[in-house]
């Protein structure tokens, strides 16, 4: 069997979401995450950094972070303490740090380093972990060196320090269980590229043989279950179901198949004996609604949550009574179950304020922050700063916030601090992107419609565009970060109607299937708005073959936004 990944179904971080990669003992009495937020106060260091907190019915506390091991002049958002794991009992916890300098000067850049805490304590190596329920076992994956090279796994006995070879794992898969056996994949006889999946064990390989493009999520930690999805191929698209194989048996239970097209299902959790499985199922987005099912039965349950709460992460303790669960409001939710069936549910990290996303913008431009945040600009007041300076409130929806940067921000990055306020003990402090030119087409609002998914206006200003344009007819598009203006408005003020504010760079446009640019009569600020830019323009004067199907705007010294009519390749 060829062993084909679906990255599409696999399970990986939402980082829309304030907390990830959730970790639970067995009893569910402590739980460990990862998230850049802090604690108010603590060092943020040159860039916001993965931290790991810890869960207890004492509190939340800082449980790893990189600390000196931090590099002081070079960073990515997803560094820091991530991936914990923890033992059933608790006393041992393994997690992964990644880019650190084991010498600061010169820096000794290391991509990952996994260690163990508790009642063992070490430094494994360069690589990243998984560790075995009981702490045994450490699975440590180093990151493939050449291009042609692959990742190297090795099993290590924590009790002895022997170290092993073993066949890599699938991505994203959790591999390790706690009697020694991996998941892993390796090359069929014979032939370079396809690989055979199965189990590894005291140096023996057997195979597992799986039908049609699967993803490997989990196996249980008795090595009894394998949790993967399975992509069906139908005239109406690809289908994904989640399905749980015992091993012993051979046996396939399916716990989702979905009902219409669109649906995916994520894995979150499973308990250790195999017998209970966390999932979520989403339609066109990473948040949806949240399953529990038994392998024993398929049978499966929801699990309730606030009207209109979702949840975009969560994991499932070792036992199987207390599912653990991150929500699109912001908060950690725990529901304690029983033989699948929720009783209650607690809040253990209250709503937490969150922008979720890079965010780029440009001085005196209007910036859309998506994410957990009051609906009213005036709960927002001085509540959003940028190098600790408020940003004006521009609007508050349900969806969105605007904010204008202000024209005296210097080009470079800046951070942005959320002073919220909340019930929760934690606070987003995070960088953003200043540039000359940023610049983003006006989304369409809800309800409107026009021939792509910004705003077009027609040449009188008497509504959105809605058919193609005649050569020669004006149009008008809105952007925002469209580049500087000679003495622009103060900031929080609109432009005025009385006067023009031209961009002092170039704004282009060409729209298929004309085959020139459209003539640029106008790019500056529109009247009347904060942030926002008018870019006014005259079709070309040639026939034109049929209607719009796309197009791109260059602004500046070579920022291209391109875009497509729906429907059109």
């Amino acid at each position: 069997m060829r062993f084909l990944l679906v990255l599409l179904l696999a399970a990986s971080i939402n980082l829309s979401a304030q907390f990830h990669e959730l970790a639970a003992t067995d009893d569910g009495r402590h739980l460990y995450f990862s998230s850049t937020l802090i604690f108010p106060g603590m060092p943020v260091g040159y860039f916001p950094e993965s931290r790991i907190y810890r869960v207890t019915p004492e509190g939340i506390e800082v449980f790893a972070e990189r600390g000196a091991l931090a590099p002081t002049s070079q960073a990515s958002s997803g560094d820091g303490a991530r991936m914990p794991q923890v033992s059933s009992d608790g006393q041992i916890v393994g997690f992964t740090l990644q880019g650190i300098c084991e010498q600061q000067n010169p820096c000794v850049y290391v991509q990952a380093r996994a260690e163990v805490r508790g009642r063992r304590n070490a430094v494994l190596g360069p690589g990243s972990l998984q560790m075995s329920r009981n702490g045994r076992w450490a699975l440590l994956t180093s990151a493939p060196g050449p291009p042609d090279a692959t990742a190297e796994t090795t099993l290590i006995d924590l009790e002895t320090g022997v170290r092993t070879n073993v066949p890599s794992p699938p991505l994203q898969t959790f591999a390790i269980a706690s009697d020694g056996t991996v998941v892993g994949t390796r090359p069929l006889a014979g032939t370079p590229g396809p690989t055979a999946l199965g189990l590894w064990r005291d140096g023996q390989f057997t195979p597992v043989s799986l039908s049609g493009p699967v993803s490997i999520w989990s196996i249980s930690d008795n090595a009894k279950f394998l949790l993967y999805t399975q992509l069906l191929l139908t005239p109406e698209g690809p289908q994904p179901r989640l399905l749980a194989r015992n091993i012993s048996t051979g046996g396939d239970v399916v716990l989702f198949e979905p009902q219409r097209s669109g649906q995916l299902v994520y894995p979150m959790g499973l308990s250790q004996d195999g017998q209970w499985v966390l999932f979520r199922v989403a339609e066109g987005r990473l948040e949806g609604s949240a399953f529990i099912a038994s392998t024993a039965t398929g049978e499966v349950w929801p699990l309730p949550l606030s009207k209109g709460e979702m949840v975009s992460e969560g994991t499932l303790s070792g036992w199987g009574n207390a599912a653990f669960l991150v929500t699109t409001t912001g908060r950690i939710a725990r529901i304690d179950l029983a033989a699948g069936k929720p009783l209650g549910t607690t809040t253990l990290v209250p709503a937490t304020p969150y922008v979720s996303g890079l965010i780029r913008g440009a001085p005196g431009s209007l910036v859309r922050l998506e994410g957990t945040l009051p609906q009213f600009a005036a709960h927002l007041e001085k509540s959003v700063l940028l190098n600790e300076q408020p940003l004006p409130i521009v609007f508050a929806d349900s969806n969105t916030v605007g904010v204008q940067v202000p024209w005296e921000q210097p080009v470079g990055s800046a951070w942005l601090r959320l002073e919220v306020p909340s019930e929760s003990p934690f606070q987003q402090v995070d960088r953003i992107m200043v540039s000359e030119v940023a610049p983003q087409l006006e989304p369409l609002a809800a309800g409107e419609t026009s021939l792509f998914s910004f705003k077009m206006v027609r040449g009188d200003f008497g509504g959105l565009l809605t058919t193609t344009p005649k050569p020669g007819e004006v149009i008008h598009i809105y952007a925002t970060g469209v580049g500087p203006v000679a003495s622009p408005p103060r900031t929080g003020e609109p432009a005025p109607a009385d006067v023009l504010f031209p961009t002092l760079t170039d704004t282009v446009c060409r729209f298929e299937p004309f085959t020139t640019d459209a003539e640029t009569l106008f790019s500056g600020l529109a009247p009347g708005f904060i942030g926002v830019y008018q870019i006014t323009l005259r079709m070309p004067e040639e026939p034109v073959s049929g209607p719009l199907t796309g197009g791109r705007c260059r602004f500046g010294t070579g920022t291209t936004i391109s875009f497509h009519r729906l429907g059109s390749p």
